[in-house]
């Protein structure tokens, strides 16, 4: 079983693993540690703002996944309602009536 790390604990292992040599993580934690309360703050901004567009792509693909489930189910139920080999009028054809 896993046993659940407080935050601190967590940081502590990372740190002490850092210990192992220079690579990409030792150099990024070192360019931390210089930045200023200002850097934090523009650099939270532009985590939210990317966690925002994250967001905001995830709701546009499930809208457009739902759009297509409910024109799947509306064509899916008017197969149903006029047999199975009817051909099904598009909405830009009944638009054109």
């Amino acid at each position: 079983m896993f046993l659940q790390r407080s935050r601190e604990d967590e940081i502590a292992a990372f740190l002490s693993d850092l210990r192992g040599g220079p690579d990409f993580r030792q150099k990024f934690i070192s360019v931390l540690s210089r930045m200023t309360e200002d850097e934090w703050a523009i650099l939270e901004k532009k985590v939210l703002e990317l966690a925002q567009e994250f967001q905001k792509e995830k709701e546009e693909k499930q809208q457009e996944s739902d759009a297509e489930k409910a024109a799947n189910l509306y064509l899916e139920s008017n197969r149903s309602e006029k047999g199975p080999d009817a051909p099904v009028s598009s909405v830009k054809e009944s638009d054109a009536v």
